[in-house]
């Protein structure tokens, strides 16, 4: 037969046996494929980690009973462009305070019920009160403008 087709025959249970050879090669090599894949995977996780560790800082503590402000993430499609509209809506009080920086807040806009909901910390931020009258002075002296 080899001078025929140039090569030897092989029997049946040769090429079953080849058969079960290289399927257990073949699985070797994808043993060995997906451990080097999850040591890559964790590998590359960990530089992520770092570089966003590096930029990360802990979200502001609130107390109960604090104001804020909370985040518009989400409008209404009005057509018209929201670019002046206000970022933030409130105020808000404190009512309880959650895990994972998540607090419980209640709504304290006039003709609104006072609902509740919960709001992460980064997307509250504190609500400025003026304590008093804020008294601004300045010599309108000091601001003369002269004409050429």
């Amino acid at each position: 037969m080899k001078a025929l087709i140039g090569c030897e025959t092989r029997g049946m249970a040769e090429a079953r046996f080849l058969t079960e050879i290289q399927d257990v090669v073949h699985r070797l090599n994808l043993a060995e494929l997906r451990n080097h894949m999850k040591m890559h995977i964790d590998l590359k996780q960990q530089e992520q980690k770092v570089r966003y560790d590096k930029t990360r800082r802990d979200a502001k503590l609130y107390k109960k009973g604090d104001l804020v402000l909370v985040r518009i993430t989400s409008d209404l499609a009005t057509g018209s462009s929201r670019k002046l509209y206000p970022k933030f809506k409130g105020p808000f009080r404190i009512h309880k305070i959650l895990i994972n920086d998540r607090y419980e807040i209640e709504d304290l806009r006039e003709n609104r019920k006072r609902g509740r909901t919960v709001a992460a910390a980064d997307n509250l931020k504190p609500w400025i009160t003026i304590q008093g009258e804020l008294a601004i002075t300045a010599d309108i002296n000091e601001f003369s403008c002269s004409s050429p």
